[in-house]
């Protein structure tokens, strides 16, 4: 398991709150009972509103990171008779511009991993 520093869940402005959690039992450690007791309270308001949607092939679904959780059901895949993956669910960046990913080093054709940097 990473440590990283403690950052809160819910910060910003009221009308526009910015939300950064993630509901495995191993990533958000609550600091105190208050803590702890605010986490699930939010985990069920979330779960009241949140909605299954299904992804055939050839289906796309765009999810914004910036005002949306999201999440998926565990799945055992299928593979065709050359054993490619009949049901994989595939991440797409966007970005205004690329200069951030300048250090990306191509692991594959469309695969790439960050490379670390000496400055």
């Amino acid at each position: 398991m990473q440590i990283t520093d403690l950052v809160p869940i819910i910060q910003g402005d009221n009308n526009y709150p910015e939300i950064s959690v993630a509901f495995y039992p191993d990533m958000v450690s609550p600091q105190n009972s208050d803590a702890e007791s605010a986490l699930k309270n939010f985990h069920t308001a979330i779960q009241k509103v949140g909605f299954g949607v299904d992804i055939a092939p050839g289906r796309l679904i765009y999810v914004n990171n910036r005002f949306t959780l999201h999440s998926r059901d565990q799945f055992i895949p299928t593979f065709d008779k050359r054993g490619n993956a009949l049901r994989w669910v595939q991440r797409v960046l966007v970005a205004p511009d690329l200069w951030n990913d300048r250090n990306l080093r191509q692991v594959k054709k469309r695969v790439f991993t960050p490379v670390t940097v000496i400055i």
